[in-house]
Formats: C-alpha cells, structure tokens, sequence
C-alpha cells in the first residue's frame, strides 16, 4: 500500500470517527471511562461484549487511538459498504469457523504497533447475558505479547429508546506465556478468553465506574 492510499485511508477512519461521536453525543448523551487505560501505543487487543451492530463505531469513537476492526465477510460484497468498511480499517472475518486468514491478518497488525478491536462472543448478542468467548482472543496475545484491554458497551440493546450510551475501559490484562515460546494449546487460550470475559461480566454485574471521574475524550 503507498502513503497515499494510506492518508486516504486515515482520512475516511478520522472522519468517521468524529461523526459518530457527534452522532452518540449528541443524540444518546455518550460518556467514557477508563481511557486511560487504553496503552498510548504499541499492539494492544480491545475485547469487547456484543450486543448491536452500532457497538464498533460506539467503541471506535471512544478511543484516542485509530482502531481496526473485524466485519462478518457478509458485509465486505454489499456495494459501496464494503468499500466503505475497508476505508475504516475493517477486515473481513468468516463467522462461525476458525478464520486462520483474518488472524493472521489481526496478528500483522498487532505486531506493526496497532490497535485491533474484537468481539470475543463471535456474534451479536441481545439476550443481556454474556456468551462464551472464542478461543481467538487467546491465540493473538499469546503469538504477539500484546495485552488485551477489556472493554463493556452499555445500552447499545435498546438504541431506540435514546438511553445513554457508555464505554468502560478496564486496565489491560498481560499474560506470560507469550512470544516465540507458546504453548500449542487450545484449552490455555480458552483459559485466556475466559479471564477476559470474567472481567468484562465483573464490569456489566457493577455499577461502579472504572475511573471515579469521568474520561470523555471529545468533552
């Protein structure tokens, strides 16, 4: 890829973002907490619940930091929208199997310093309860060494009702058995996954906030 597809890409992402966020602030009241948990630079895995389709650009807009993104490969062959989302950093992930391409896509990336926001539940999830995470999650860190930051979305379930939205970002999670010398095991990246989303349900189950003050990054 040139420089200039790549400020062009930059470009499209940046302006999405701020719209969105004005879109979320303006219409659901939108806040953030624990931003500043968020590694400033570096690889870093945002893992996140899922529960509506608005859930990547309300995560996306809350961060500093440009975000890449897996999209269900469905979307990828909608015309222009699939333009689009490859624009905002989106890359195309087979749903319901395991997608050896779109990690070692997410792994590339991870290990060029950036940042990449998945859903470990692998699907949108209304039903209010957490399901298990997908192994995936797992897999990344241990190939590259990057901590993952556990991430709850409120209120994305019931957009219409126009309740405020919020973003809580906890502190990074690091695990020790990762670089060259990982273990080739399913059940310890399971474990891994399952860490995350313990936390992640200690977020949903509390009303407190990560940060007692508030963290909005747009004001």
């Amino acid at each position: 890829m040139n420089s200039n597809n790549r400020k062009q890409i930059n470009y499209v992402h940046s302006f999405g973002k701020w719209f969105f966020w004005l879109i979320f602030k303006f219409f659901w009241r939108i806040k953030v907490y624990g931003h500043k948990n968020i590694p400033p630079q570096g690889g870093v895995i945002v893992a996140a619940n899922h529960s509506s389709l608005v859930d990547p650009p309300v995560l996306g807009s809350a961060m500093k930091r440009e975000a890449n993104y897996l999209a269900k490969q469905e979307l990828f062959r909608i015309p222009i929208f699939g333009n689009i989302l490859r624009r905002v950093n989106a890359f195309p992930v087979k749903r319901g199997e395991s997608d050896i391409l779109a990690l070692k896509r997410a792994r590339r990336l991870l290990e060029e310093g950036k940042l990449v926001i998945l859903f470990p539940e692998g699907t949108r999830n209304r039903t209010g309860k957490l399901l298990r995470g997908r192994p995936g999650i797992g897999i990344l860190t241990v190939w590259t060494g990057v901590p993952i930051v556990p991430a709850l979305i409120r209120n994305t379930n019931r957009l219409f009702h126009f309740p405020r939205l919020e973003v809580h970002f906890a502190p990074p999670l690091y695990f020790s058995n990762s670089g060259d010398n990982y273990p080739k095991d399913r059940e310890y990246y399971q474990k891994i996954t399952d860490e995350v989303m313990q936390k992640i349900s200690e977020m949903k189950k509390s009303n407190c906030r990560i940060n007692s003050h508030l963290v909005g990054i747009y004001g």
